[in-house]
């Protein structure tokens, strides 16, 4: 099986105050996560702005970040629409590159039934030879990849590997964990212990991109049979200042503070305003 790691950063899409990819904080951003210890990056996803990409921004950003990573962790790289086609022809994109997998969204507006979410992953795998995650997250998408459905997915598909689970149903993740051999990674910061009581086993944060440090404590100390209740309510409350207002306006915002990147966001997204901002700053104190 594919280990993907602990902990996965979904790397937010910098963008210069034109509204151009921003290269040179890419490179920040990048340097930053790898002082930190991260295990990987996934690229273009909704915290990565995927859907104000054009496919020739995907592509020219996927070959940036496997320059300067350079090996030194992960690189996996959103490719899932809500259109078989257009899923198939981002993951046959990405393949030509030495990346490490490709992540897909559950098939999100047109709400698929089971049965069409299971030929839409197994038509995918059939065609692309590269590791595959899948990421179930019902409150963007509108529908619910449910446990019987990915144990299906696990027998048919080798090259399906993990699940990034933002469900928030524990007895949903417990059967899958019990019924595949696949990694599943939290797909929610806010509930890490949460999802490790659970058996998951790793990670897909935005939190992760300034606070992997707090992140690795929780693992390693509920490796040890510890609990932090204080470091578990401390990364709660960072992840509701990531999702105060709008991801990833939040967390560009953070960015920002911090120097690694501006603020920059695409339509229909905008940037925190000065209120917002202020807000923001009072609850870091607090922490």
């Amino acid at each position: 099986m594919i280990a993907l790691g602990r902990i996965m950063v979904a790397l937010v899409t910098p963008f210069t105050e034109t509204g151009e990819i921003d290269y040179k904080s890419t490179v920040n951003l990048i340097e930053r996560c790898i002082q930190d210890q991260v295990d990987g990056l996934v690229l273009c996803g909704t915290t990565g702005e995927c859907s104000t990409l054009i496919d020739q921004e995907k592509e020219e950003f996927l070959r940036f970040v496997i320059r300067i990573v350079n090996r030194r962790m992960q690189v996996w790289m959103g490719c899932g629409t809500n259109n078989t086609a257009t899923t198939l022809a981002c993951c046959e994109m990405a393949a030509q590159y030495p990346i490490d997998g490709i992540m897909l969204i559950t098939p999100y507006y047109n709400r698929p039934s089971q049965q069409g979410m299971r030929m839409h992953f197994k038509t995918i795998a059939e065609r692309i030879p590269l590791p595959i995650m899948l990421y179930n997250v019902p409150k963007r998408t509108g529908v619910n990849l449910q446990a019987q459905t990915v144990i299906e997915l696990c027998q048919e598909c080798p090259n399906i590997v993990a699940l990034k689970q933002a469900a928030n149903d524990f007895d949903e993740t417990q059967k899958i964990i019990s019924g595949c051999d696949w990694q599943v990674l939290c797909g929610d910061d806010g509930l890490l212990l949460e999802g490790l009581r659970s058996g998951m086993e790793g990670i897909v944060s935005v939190v992760g991109h300034l606070y992997a440090g707090l992140i690795r404590q929780i693992f390693d100390q509920f490796d040890l049979g510890i609990e932090d209740r204080q470091n578990d309510e401390k990364l709660k409350k960072l992840t509701r200042i990531c999702f105060s207002v709008s991801s990833p306006s939040d967390i560009k915002a953070l960015l920002s503070m911090q120097g690694l990147c501006r603020e920059t966001v695409r339509l229909p997204l905008v940037p925190l305003n000065s209120e917002q901002k202020a807000a923001m700053r009072r609850m870091l104190d607090k922490l």
